[in-house]
């Protein structure tokens, strides 16, 4: 009997177990003949190896939407789909559910990565730091000598010490982003959430302790309404879900409350945001800047997008959706994918090299 298939959608899939698996012969491992594939042919190659597949690797870029059609095209012996994301708005869950089919994510692993990729894009805007790598490329560091021999304030930028800052969302990655900030000396830290929930050692154990012990003059406190929370603060950072109460819910009339040097930071979802009445809200120097991992229509952005304008370059920072990506995140991803299909398919870990203790890092299935 043949082992069970496994499709990849990955052409480097990093995953050691799943290499293992395939050597011994315990699945059948099949990734894309070619890497950099165009999105079409990747899908087309994925439609074509799904039959009589058992499970799947999937990213949402590479195979935006998973759910009847393809498990239609895989068959009923088709039991396990994996996603290499903590989002699974791209599988159709209540569908896979209904016929037995396994579907899991990569919760928790990025979040430490996405938290530092959240304050990195906040200080580069902060700092202006766009402004310092160019003047330094351009053979400019002798006249900002001279520049600032006559003025210190030249091409300086802003600090967190002092200033309020703005959650919208404050789920484990925002925790952790707040973490990282108190050391800065931030005089408040306020958050707006779908439930409005005090900030107490019951709702957010970790961090209230934190506060409490050791940065007893920082303020945190919900702030039910998300209007006030752009009145208040002078950054204002999106880590909040994607749904239809949250689509373009940072928008004009958020962006008109913000102060003129007030920052927002997303690496939510890009559509969170209303991309014509940020770029309208920059322009018109309602904001001093925005950081951003995420836009609305990704990937598919063009150099002449309103956001990448040459005006806004020092104003503006934006990145690939990339925030997960340090190397030690993304191999953990790999084998949490790689642990919940081969358990899915009643395959022993032990038997792939996998020493793990039974209550680490093992999967949570949808």
């Amino acid at each position: 009997m043949s082992p069970p298939r496994v499709i990849n959608s990955f052409f480097r899939h990093p995953s050691k177990l799943l290499h293992a698996a395939h050597i011994a012969g315990l699945i059948e491992h099949v990734i894309p003949p070619t890497p950099n594939m165009s999105s079409a042919e990747g899908a087309a190659w994925f439609a074509a190896e799904l039959p009589g597949a058992s499970a799947a690797v999937v990213w949402p870029l590479q195979i935006p939407r998973f759910g009847a059609r393809e498990l239609d095209i895989a068959g009923p012996q088709f039991r396990a789909v994996a996603t290499y994301s903590v989002g699974h708005e791209h599988i159709d869950v209540e569908e896979c559910r209904r016929r037995g089919v396994k579907v899991s994510t990569t919760p928790h692993i990025s979040d430490d990565a996405v938290a530092n990729m959240t304050l990195l894009l906040l200080l580069m805007v902060m700092r202006r730091a766009t402004e310092h790598l160019d003047l330094v490329r351009a053979g400019g560091w002798p006249a900002y000598q001279t520049n600032i021999a006559s003025n210190p304030l030249f091409l300086t930028g802003q600090s967190v010490r002092g200033r309020t800052v703005g959650f919208y969302g404050m789920g484990r990655i925002a925790q952790k982003v707040v973490e990282r900030l108190l050391p800065m000396g931030p005089a408040r830290i306020l958050y707006t959430v779908s439930q409005p929930r005090s900030f107490s050692a019951q709702t957010f154990p970790r961090l209230h302790a934190l506060v409490k012990t050791a940065y007893p003059d920082v303020r945190v406190q919900n702030e039910p309404d998300l209007l006030r929370l752009a009145e208040e603060c002078d950054i204002l950072i999106c880590l909040t879900a994607l749904v239809p109460a949250t689509r373009h819910s940072i928008g004009k009339e958020v962006f008109s409350r913000m102060k003129r040097h007030g920052i927002l930071v997303n690496v939510s979802r890009g559509a969170v945001v209303d991309t014509e009445a940020l770029v309208d809200a920059l322009q018109s120097d309602q904001i001093f800047g925005a950081a951003l991992d995420v836009l609305e229509g990704e990937p598919n952005i063009a150099m002449d997008h309103p956001l990448l304008d040459e005006s806004l370059r020092n104003r503006v920072v934006v990145f690939p959706h990339s925030s997960s990506a340090e190397e030690e995140t993304r191999l953990e991803m790999a084998e949490v994918n790689a642990r919940s299909i081969l358990l899915a398919l009643d395959i022993s870990l032990e038997a792939c090299g996998d020493t793990i203790s039974p209550y680490e890092n093992l999967p949570a299935y949808l």
